[in-house]
């Protein structure tokens, strides 16, 4: 940390402390093979725990520690204390995202109770009375970040009361969305916008599987892709999550919009796919988005079905192409409307990949409507994945093979 802070620092950065909430990789524990960071607390306190060791829970974890315990909300402020007091840090984050447990009757099936809710809002409260308190001290503020669902009611449903901690100015940064999101950018700023406190896009990395090749999810321009429909949307800022290659190419891009709309940029109808009712009970009815990928495919017949898609400014000149992954080679019939223009059919593959010219003057910044529908009535199609690709630069090697597919040249 001492370290850490000092190279911070000295090289012009702000070095926030991040601590996982309630993280449960250890919940391989066994006795007879210990989990190598095991806790010795979680030893001798299994009263604190969610359930009993190797337990399997609908919504949670057995080894996730319960909130509900004041023992267990006191450490959590020791924790903070104890690094605000003795460390240089500009903020601390409270990462709940990591893993998303918070209450044992939550884990079984529940919602969180008015009591519950109000015992972390009490919590919470408590780590901002700190960080006034030793930033007064010291001659500098500490800054409070949370990593949270981007939905209110999905929040408050898990035991976090989101939108009363930003009414009482408890949080200074808020980042939405984690394993999944669950609403448009634009959700979370008119939020913030509301109680004035910044909110930062949360561009966790994909885990999508069963991928086209040329449509890959993690890899540089689908990264620029996420950012600029989270600038065009008027976040405040972006926070990338799990990223070990301090070399990819998009972190030098990303931080402001008007460096993004000179590059080649490939836009995704989805870009993560964890389940929200993995954690609570029903969660996915909060969600307001598409889910297209090809682990959950839709599928197309002559009634017409209309996805949402993210994008930025994409103002600059560019060639523009949908492409779209079918289970099988594409053989007619199919109908592409980009907010109701109708797509010129230009190519498709052996392996169901197919491609339509897009008019630039169909796009839109922000909120943009994509709509299918397949004339044969003898058959059903079944779409696996769908993006557009806006293309401008000759030489970036990520987009090359997709161009060509696309452009000829």
């Amino acid at each position: 940390m001492e370290v850490t802070c000092k190279f911070a620092h000295e090289n012009g950065f702000e070095f926030f402390w991040s601590n996982r909430i309630n993280d449960t990789h250890d919940s391989g524990h066994r006795p007879d093979k210990p989990y190598e960071r095991w806790s010795k607390l979680k030893t001798e306190h299994p009263e604190y725990l969610f359930g009993a060791c190797g337990e399997s829970l609908p919504h949670g974890r057995w080894s996730a520690v319960d909130f509900s315990h004041k023992e267990i909300r006191d450490l959590c402020l020791q924790y903070y204390t104890e690094v605000c007091e003795n460390y240089d840090v500009d903020g601390i984050e409270l990462d709940f995202f990591r893993h998303l447990y918070l209450f044992k009757n939550v884990a079984r099936g529940g919602i969180a109770t008015a009591t519950q809710l109000d015992m972390l809002t009490d919590m919470l409260t408590q780590i901002r009375e700190m960080t006034e308190r030793v930033g007064m001290n010291k001659g500098n503020p500490i800054l409070v970040l949370v990593r949270v669902p981007d939905s209110v009611e999905y929040c408050r449903s898990i035991g976090i009361d989101l939108e009363k901690w930003m009414a009482k100015g408890l949080v200074d940064i808020v980042v939405g969305s984690g394993y999944f999101r669950l609403n448009p950018w634009k959700y979370l700023v008119s939020l913030g916008s509301k109680y004035g406190a910044k909110v930062y896009a949360g561009l966790s990395e994909p885990r999508v599987k069963k991928e086209n090749p040329l449509l890959k999810r993690l890899q540089n321009p689908v990264f620029r892709a996420r950012s600029a429909a989270a600038w065009q949307a008027g976040i405040d800022g972006l926070y990338i999550f799990n990223e070990y290659n301090t070399r990819s190419k998009y972190l030098s891009e990303i931080g402001s919009a008007s460096k993004l709309k000179s590059k080649n940029n490939l836009y995704f109808v989805t870009y993560r796919i964890a389940n929200p009712g993995s954690y609570l009970k029903d969660g996915a009815q909060y969600s307001t988005l598409p889910l297209l990928t090809p682990s959950n495919p839709i599928n197309l017949d002559s009634k017409p079905i209309t996805l949402s898609l993210e994008i930025g400014n994409e103002s600059a000149p560019a060639r523009v192409s949908l492409i779209l992954y079918l289970n099988e080679k594409y053989s007619g019939g199919l109908k592409a409307n980009l907010n109701g223009i109708l797509l010129k059919y230009k190519k498709c593959t052996d392996d169901g990949l197919i491609v339509f010219e897009v008019p630039i003057e169909s796009v839109k910044q922000g909120e943009n409507k994509l709509t299918f529908s397949y004339g044969n009535e003898q058959k059903k199609l079944t779409l696996l994945d769908a993006a557009i690709l806006f293309y401008r630069n000759p030489d970036d090697l990520d987009t090359k093979k997709l161009a060509t597919l696309c452009f000829d040249n």
